[in-house]
């Protein structure tokens, strides 16, 4: 059995984001406590399991493609998927000094990045991975030599300020 909550105007499940936000994903409107009818039914394990992966893969797209896109751009895709293989063996460093490091395995985000936010970007980065592959963008959008010259230059501009020049 299941415990689930119902929203009254629509009739349909409340999800933890809409729970989250305060506004039902189905309808529209805000959720007020009045409105929520506890439902109680059989799930079975499938159905269980498949509605908790849908809501986090929900959760990788608001996180990977609301506030990091807004904060990085497309700068996953510069470096193709060669550069994702890095970002990738970078969360998985992060991961296995979290799994077992019992002391750091209870670091909340706040402080720093937490077992659940490593997991969410490893998937948000096998996902661009899979677009690079799909798009065939293996070496990123530029050649490597377009890209060390780029740095070069901008290395030239920085140390110019640097230097008054």
């Amino acid at each position: 059995m299941s415990l689930e909550m119902m929203h009254s105007e629509c009739l349909q499940l409340i999800t933890i984001d809409d729970l989250t936000t305060g506004i039902c994903s189905r309808c529209g409107k805000v959720i007020q406590n009045h409105e929520l009818i506890s439902v109680e039914r059989q799930v079975d394990q499938t159905e269980k399991y498949t509605k908790t992966f849908q809501e986090i893969s929900d959760s990788i797209v608001k996180l990977a493609r609301g506030k990091k896109t807004t904060d990085y751009k497309e700068t996953w895709k510069d470096g193709g998927l060669k550069g994702i293989f890095i970002k990738i063996l970078i969360k998985y460093g992060r991961l296995r000094n979290l799994a077992w490091n019992k002391e750091c395995a209870e670091v909340t985000a706040v402080e720093n990045e937490s077992i659940r936010d490593t997991l969410m970007d490893l998937a948000a980065y096998s996902i661009y991975g899979i677009i690079c592959y799909d798009e065939r963008n293996v070496d990123g959008i530029n050649s490597e030599r377009e890209t060390l010259l780029e740095m070069q230059r901008a290395i030239k501009e920085r140390l110019g300020k640097i230097n008054g020049i």
